[in-house]
C-alpha cells in the first residue's frame, strides 16, 4: 500500500491531537513561574518591569502555590509586595495549574478597581496569560469587571466581600482575601468572610485559602485571629552579619538593648542593634538570602516554602 506524503502528514496530525490530553507540562513552583513569566505593569507598580522574587518573598509565594499547604495567613507591614505576590500566584494557578480562583476585596468598588488596574494590566503584559485571553481589550461575556474566563476554561472572579450574595454559588479551587482586616467581621449576619469564602473551595481536590493584611486593633483584628488559629506561626529570621546569630527584626524602643536606633536629632543615621551581642547593623549589611522562616510554636523551619525541616535539622 502506498501512502502519500499528505496522507502521512494527516495521520501524524491526527495522532498528535489524540495524544494531546496525555501531555503534561513540566511542574514549576510558584516562584519559578513568576520569575519566568510575571511582569509588573506601569499602571499599578512603582517600577515597571520583569518580576524578580526577593529572598523573603520566596517561601511566602511557594507556600501560596504549594498544594500541601491548605491555608496561608500573612500578617504583613505595608509595602512588602503582598498584592503583587498574590496576583503572581493567581496567574500561576490560572496558567500553570488550570485552577479556578476567587479573590475578595473589602468592597465592590475596591474589587472593580483591582480588576481594572491590576488584573487587566497583568493579563496584557504576561504573554502566557494574554494567549489565553482572546477577548482582551473588547467587550465579551468572558471579560467583565467581576469575571475573566480564559480559553482554557479556567475562571477568575474578583468580588467585594461586604455582600453575602458574593459568597454564594461559586465553586473554585483557590480563594484569596486581600486586606482581610478591612472586611466586616460578620457579613450581613451570616458569618465571617473566611467562613463564607472558604465554603467555595470545599469540593476542590486541592483547596487553597490565602489571606493577608496589615494588622489593625489587637484582639479584634481578623488576620491576627486567623493566624492565631494555625498550629504554625512563622517569622523570618536573618543572621547578624557580624556575630552570625539569627533573629527576626524588632522595632524596639529607647529602653530595649536591641532594635532600631539612631543618633539624637539624626533619624537618617538609623541602624539596627543586634539582640544577641549588640552588633551595629546597617541595612546594606543584612543578607536576606540566608534567612529562614522559623515556627515559634514548633521550631520547624523552611527557606523556600517547599521543604520543611524539624528543629535543629
Amino acid at each position: 500500500m502506498n501512502i502519500s506524503e499528505q496522507q502521512l502528514n494527516n495521520m501524524m496530525a491526527a495522532v498528535s491531537v489524540a495524544l494531546q490530553p496525555l501531555v503534561r507540562v513540566v511542574p514549576m513552583t510558584a516562584v519559578e513561574w513568576a520569575d519566568q513569566n510575571y511582569y509588573l505593569p506601569k499602571e499599578s507598580s512603582y517600577g515597571e518591569g520583569e518580576w524578580k522574587t526577593l529572598p523573603f518573598q520566596i517561601a511566602i509565594m511557594n507556600c501560596m502555590g504549594n498544594d500541601q499547604v491548605r491555608t496561608v495567613n500573612l500578617i504583613k507591614s505595608a509595602r512588602v509586595g503582598y498584592t503583587k505576590m498574590l496576583l503572581g500566584v493567581v496567574g500561576y494557578f490560572i496558567e500553570h495549574k488550570s485552577r479556578n480562583s476567587l479573590l475578595f476585596q473589602p468592597t465592590d468598588s475596591a474589587a472593580e478597581d483591582f480588576m481594572k488596574s491590576h488584573v487587566e494590566a497583568t493579563i496584557r503584559n504576561v504573554p502566557c496569560l494574554k494567549d489565553l485571553s482572546p477577548w482582551l481589550g473588547r467587550k465579551h461575556r468572558d471579560n467583565t469587571l467581576t469575571l475573566k474566563r480564559f480559553s482554557s476554561g479556567v475562571g477568575f472572579w474578583c468580588l467585594g466581600g461586604a455582600a453575602a450574595k458574593n459568597y454564594r454559588e461559586k465553586s473554585v479551587d483557590v480563594v484569596c482575601y486581600d486586606e482581610l482586616s478591612s472586611f466586616e467581621p460578620d457579613v450581613e449576619k451570616e458569618g465571617s468572610p473566611t467562613l463564607l469564602g472558604d465554603k467555595r473551595i470545599e469540593g476542590s481536590v486541592w483547596p487553597k485559602s490565602i489571606r493577608g493584611s496589615t494588622p489593625k486593633i489587637k484582639g479584634t483584628c481578623q488576620i491576627e485571629k486567623a493566624a492565631n488559629e494555625s498550629a504554625h506561626f512563622m517569622r523570618f529570621y536573618v543572621p547578624c552579619p557580624h556575630c552570625g546569630e539569627a533573629q527576626y527584626l524588632k522595632f524596639g524602643d529607647e529602653s530595649t538593648p536591641f532594635g532600631l536606633k539612631w543618633e539624637k536629632d539624626s533619624p537618617e543615621s538609623v541602624f539596627y542593634l543586634c539582640e544577641h551581642h549588640g552588633c551595629v547593623i546597617h541595612q546594606s549589611e543584612l543578607d536576606q538570602s540566608n534567612g529562614r522562616w522559623i515556627c515559634e510554636n514548633t521550631g520547624m523551619w523552611t527557606r523556600d516554602g517547599l521543604s520543611f525541616s524539624a528543629p535543629g535539622g
